[in-house]
């Protein structure tokens, strides 16, 4: 999986996406820190993307992976999600994946 979680006990989850990142990463990664074991701090992320090289998905795998994380709210309560994108890919991808979750992640 391209991606590293960092759980910090008692503050936050650091997640870094490297190399190609495709749908089923990110639904891993979701499944992950939302599944049975979830912990207060994935309720604030910082999601670093400077070392993604490619991202193979579409706007409805994007909306997919939103959901997840809006589902996410009605289980966990109000979760902040930082991201760093630097390229241009990895920031357009991350602005309409903040379309899709803006009204769920903003309304906590």
């Amino acid at each position: 999986m391209p991606f590293t979680i960092d759980i910090v006990e008692g503050s936050h989850t650091d997640i870094v996406g490297t190399g190609v990142i495709r749908i089923a990463d990110l639904i891993e990664l979701n499944d992950r820190l939302y599944g049975p074991l979830a912990r207060e701090e994935v309720r604030l992320q910082y999601v670093d993307l400077t070392d993604v090289d490619h991202a193979e998905m579409s706007a409805d795998d994007l909306k997919t992976t939103a959901d997840q994380d809006t589902s996410a709210v009605a289980t966990l309560g109000a979760i902040k999600i930082a991201v760093v994108a630097p390229a241009n890919l990895t920031y357009g991808l991350s602005r309409m994946w903040q379309v899709f979750t803006d009204e769920a992640l903003d309304a906590q």
